[in-house]
């Protein structure tokens, strides 16, 4: 990879193995076939970093996972990639931003309860595990038993 030219600020790159030419942007990374597209891309990525970073809450689908609070902090409309970062610091790059949400009282209300509601399903879950294991003689040891 070789620099081949600035742009407002931002270093373009040219890998000839790929015929690609890249820059980065606040941590996400542009990739053209030409010069000209890549600049045209960096022109789109600095008019819309002036929308970031936007506060969300990313819910999973997975009823185990306690809502998660932070910013988007890039976004690319063509990759769908961007960058997440937590109020806890963790950072990631989640593809198309299913699950996130825009951090309004309304949805704030609605994580609080999803969280009240998945407490409740861990508590349902141990209480349900307790009763498993006083149950008496599980199959492979009563086997054993009477196999004797």
């Amino acid at each position: 990879m070789v620099k081949v030219a600035e742009y407002k600020g931002y270093p373009i790159y040219y890998e000839s193995a790929n015929a690609l030419f890249s820059s980065d942007i606040q941590g996400l990374t542009l990739e053209a076939k030409s010069e000209d597209a890549l600049k045209a891309k960096i022109d789109k990525a600095v008019k819309q970093s002036g929308v970031f970073p936007i506060d969300v809450i990313h819910v999973s689908g997975s009823w185990r996972t306690q809502p998660t609070y932070g910013r988007i902090t890039s976004y690319d409309p063509e990759s769908k990639r961007g960058w997440f970062i937590s109020d806890k610091g963790e950072r990631g790059k989640p593809w198309g931003f299913n699950g996130y949400y825009l951090d309004t009282e309304k949805n704030r209300g609605i994580a609080k309860e999803i969280k009240r509601k998945t407490s409740q399903q861990e508590e349902l879950a141990e209480q349900i595990n307790h009763l498993i294991d006083q149950l008496e003689k599980p199959f492979p040891k009563y086997f054993a038993e009477i196999s004797k």
